[in-house]
């Protein structure tokens, strides 16, 4: 079983390079993404691409929810004290 799941990382290396095939898929990341993806590349919270980190997120509400996290827990001290 353990050589079933290395095998394709060995077939990887062997045949393509890591390298290249990282390479090769990024360029067809990049092909297909959205131009409303394109622009806001590395310009937004919601979108960064690099070499090690795909985060597509056109409508990041991450700081929202935080926001209203805070609030609710702020309302809830409130009552308590």
């Amino acid at each position: 079983k353990l050589l079933v799941a290395t095998l394709p990382m060995i077939i990887k290396k062997r045949i393509l390079g890591v390298d290249a095939l990282e390479k090769l898929a990024k360029n067809l990341q990049l092909k297909i993404m959205s131009p409303a993806l394109k622009l806001a590349m590395n310009n937004s919270d919601g979108v960064f691409v690099s070499d090690s980190v795909l985060k597509l997120y056109l409508g990041d509400r991450r700081r929202l929810f935080a926001e209203k996290f805070k609030s609710k827990y702020d309302e809830l001290l409130q009552k308590i004290n």
